[in-house]
């Protein structure tokens, strides 16, 4: 079993949503545990990726286990969603 985990360390399409229908934010923050050393203390093998050209060696080798779950850590910034809907024009909050 493989998982991939997108980690943002805060609701980061809720925040996304906030400053796109009122400007600004509130209550989305928080601390994730580290995530690969807490799948590690589960028995599985864990790895962190920090740019996009470590996915694909990062997933081969995960797949490569068959006696042992694995967890792919994906660092994501939803911040650039604020950029995108500039770019795009302006999107409604509703949508």
């Amino acid at each position: 079993v493989v998982q991939v985990v997108w980690e943002d360390n805060e609701y980061g399409l809720i925040r996304w949503k906030q400053e796109l229908g009122h400007g600004v934010h509130s209550h989305t923050e928080f601390r994730n545990p580290d995530l690969v050393k807490l799948a590690s203390a589960f028995g599985a093998w864990a790895k962190r990726v920090n740019k996009p050209g470590e996915l694909r060696p990062a997933l081969r080798k995960a797949f490569s286990f068959t006696d042992r779950p694995s967890v792919i850590v994906v660092p994501v910034d939803y911040s650039e969603n604020l950029k995108l809907t500039k770019r795009l024009g302006g999107m409604s909050a509703h949508q």
